[in-house]
């Protein structure tokens, strides 16, 4: 599964918050093997798809670093994309989601 550079409605989102790296974990590694997780992942690729707040991981990640903008959770994912500008699979702890 190849980490992504796009999460969220990049093509339409009026904020973009930009990253260095997605980081991979063992949480990435089994969303890779069931079909409906990789078909959402893939989706993100293209830019045009809500961030994907069905991932506990992401969300974790994501709504401490969005939640500043003032709107419930459901709508950060249609408003606030993210772009990972060197987007790779690494598990250095610096570099992961959770950091």
């Amino acid at each position: 599964m190849p980490p992504g550079h796009i999460s969220g409605p990049l093509r339409t989102a009026p904020v973009v918050a930009c990253f260095l790296n997605p980081g991979f974990d063992d949480a990435d590694a089994a969303m890779s093997v069931d079909p409906d997780d990789r078909r959402a992942l893939f989706e993100q690729m293209g830019g045009e798809s809500p961030f994907p707040l069905r991932f506990p991981g992401w969300a974790r990640w994501y709504l401490p670093r969005v939640g500043r903008v003032a709107l419930p959770p459901e709508r950060l994912a249609t408003t606030v994309a993210t772009f990972n500008v060197c987007a790779y699979a690494s598990r250095t702890p610096g570099a992961s989601r959770s950091a």
